[in-house]
């Protein structure tokens, strides 16, 4: 009995180590720059599967864009958020705070963004366009 309690109690030492060894920014790479139009169908947020955001299409960029953007300050192995260049269009709102926007980053240490010479394309000039 002595050395079963023994055993537990190391398990229980250890486990916390392991559970926290630091996760990478994209699965299966040593890189801390996530591009959103090449690494986003590679991990999940919040439960969910996204595509990569591609540009030039008529696609609503807004919710990918979103995730990535949540990934990455949740993810402290990233350290830059970029995007390829060309045009997006962003049509879905999200809410904080009582208000509307349709691009939120929120949170993040050390993170940079460049979007590439992006060209962003909102529906509606009413609602913010970036709340940081």
């Amino acid at each position: 009995m002595r050395f079963q309690l023994t055993v537990v109690v190391l398990a229980l030492v250890l486990a916390p180590g392991f559970a926290h060894a630091a996760a990478p920014c994209i699965p299966g790479s040593q890189s801390t720059v996530f591009n959103a139009s090449h690494d986003l169908d590679k991990v999940s947020v919040n439960g969910r599967r996204y595509a990569n955001l591609q540009p030039n299409e008529s696609s609503d960029s807004a919710p990918g864009l979103n995730a990535a953007t949540a990934y990455v300050v949740g993810n402290h192995a990233c350290r830059q958020l970029t995007l390829d260049s060309g045009s997006y269009d962003f049509r879905t709102l999200t809410q904080i705070g009582g208000r509307e926007t349709y691009l939120l980053v929120s949170g993040g240490n050390n993170l940079s963004i460049d979007f590439r010479n992006a060209r962003f394309l909102f529906k509606e000039s009413y609602f913010s366009a970036l709340t940081v």
